[in-house]
């Protein structure tokens, strides 16, 4: 009776073995999961960065051109104004010389 209770305590040890084997591959897998997991999450949260700078970057890009579009016409605007007041001080210049008797 002692080599019976010899073998089965063997045989429970063996079992007890294998579901140890089982619960380390397990805890394995499970690592190797959130490693890929975490890699995973890690690429997608640097796309998603990636992505965010360049749309900003693109809004910066097209609000500089439209400011430039903009300060463009404005300068245009000036320069027709700058230009349309030298005209009109000079009228008004020739009309006083002319009413003051400087014809030159």
């Amino acid at each position: 009776m002692a080599d019976n209770e010899t073998g089965s305590s063997s045989g429970a040890g063996s079992g007890l073995v294998d579901k140890m084997t089982v619960i380390a591959e397990t805890v394995q897998e499970l690592q190797k999961g959130q490693q890929s997991l975490q890699s995973m999450v890690e690429s997608k949260f640097d796309k998603l960065k990636n992505e965010f700078l360049a749309n900003i970057d693109n809004k910066f890009k097209a609000m500089r051109s439209d400011i430039d579009l903009k300060l463009g016409m404005y300068m245009r605007k000036k320069k027709i104004l700058s230009q349309n007041l030298k005209s009109l001080f000079l009228d008004a210049w020739n009309v006083w010389k002319t009413k003051r008797g400087f014809n030159i």
